[in-house]
């Protein structure tokens, strides 16, 4: 998923995570009508416009591969214990993947160092998650 927003306004998170929650559910209506293997790909312009002008300043990927079986992959060293994405250099990424145990997913973030800041101090955030580095 692929979402716009103008850097003029204040980042609320809040209404980011709202619309994530949004665009995943139309999501999983997609996957249900054929996808095959769960992925999740969904790319969603929404240009943010002023009533005067037209500004597409930053864009935000979310991507979830959660149902993806990363963890039954045994390459002769065993199941791992621990998947992650190569996400260097990136920045407004939201990549979503599930626990090794399948009773969690893992959010890996991605972000300028003062919007990272803010987004870990979060409280709607830190409700429900913890942070590693």
């Amino acid at each position: 998923m692929t979402a716009w927003s103008t850097k003029e306004v204040r980042t609320n998170y809040n209404k980011i995570v709202f619309k994530a929650r949004e665009l995943m559910s139309m999501v999983d209506e997609y996957v249900k009508n054929g996808i095959p293997n769960g992925w999740k790909t969904c790319i969603i312009n929404e240009a943010a416009i002023d009533r005067n002008t037209s500004a597409i300043s930053e864009t935000f990927t979310f991507s979830s591969i959660c149902k993806l079986p990363f963890y039954e992959a045994d390459f002769g060293w065993g199941k791992p214990l621990w998947v992650s994405l190569a996400q260097r250099g990136k920045k407004n990424v939201f990549a979503l993947i599930g626990t090794s145990d399948g009773k969690g997913i893992q959010v890996m973030v991605a972000l300028s160092e003062e919007d990272m800041a803010k987004f870990e101090q979060d409280p709607a955030i830190l409700a429900y998650a913890s942070s590693s580095n």
